[in-house]
């Protein structure tokens, strides 16, 4: 885990803005290898194991996926999804947080090299700290891989403060994780919908969200700026 990224995550039991401490045990460079992260308030601790973090907590509501098959595009394989999910990104000049839903994670590393000076959030299901998902197909990307991050969670809600990432991607997302993900990201950042359902295109015209483009594949658009 880089260890800056502390900053940005947020307690998964009391929610944002309540920032967790890192403490560690393990230390590569500017990346934690092993520790934990601490809550001051609540006084929860999320383990972090060969630089996977776990924030899965017990008293936070379970995030259940929708019915559509999760992972890369089936007609692609995982650097081509990629390759396809950076370009919407567009954090060609670096800098900022990139996150990924449960759906997208194995794509992580590709998009890391594409964005370079940027660093990937790859969320897994509850139970995937450290190897691979007990709940999904997916292949979760190794944790050490140049510029990922593989945070483990159980909620709908983003373990991240609010505004601080500069683009995110999800799949088949639930209102209340389309609504977090607007709050998660910063104002002007993108926010990239795969495979959008009608109900989604219909809610994302609701939402403060800019779009520029909007094709059956993918919805990309700008977070507004918050008034």
């Amino acid at each position: 885990m880089f260890i800056e990224l502390s900053e940005a995550l947020a307690c998964p039991a009391c929610g944002p803005p309540q920032e967790l401490v890192v403490v560690v045990d393990r230390l590569d460079g500017r990346r934690v290898l092993d520790g934990f992260l601490g809550c001051p308030i609540c006084e929860a601790r999320f383990p972090i194991r060969s630089g996977a973090v776990d924030l899965a907590h017990p008293d936070a509501p379970l995030h259940r996926p929708g019915e559509a098959a999760p992972g890369p595009y089936p007609e692609l394989d995982i650097e081509q999804t990629a390759v396809m999910i950076a370009a919407l990104f567009d954090a060609r000049d670096g800098g900022g947080y990139l996150l990924l839903d449960e759906a997208l994670g194995s794509a992580a590393p590709g998009v890391a090299r594409l964005a370079k000076g940027c660093e990937v959030i790859a969320l897994a299901g509850p139970g995937s700290g450290h190897n691979t998902s007990e709940d999904t197909h997916v292949d979760w990307p190794d944790p050490l891989a140049p510029g990922t991050n593989r945070v483990a969670g159980a909620s709908d809600a983003f373990p991240v403060q609010s505004g601080r990432l500069r683009a995110l991607a999800l799949e088949n997302p639930t209102e209340a994780r389309l609504r977090d993900a607007i709050r998660a990201i910063r104002p002007e950042g993108r926010l990239v919908v795969l495979r959008p359902t009608a109900e989604t295109r219909e809610l994302l015209q609701e939402l403060p969200v800019q779009p520029l483009a909007d094709e059956a594949a993918a919805f990309l658009g700008v977070v507004a700026t918050r008034g």
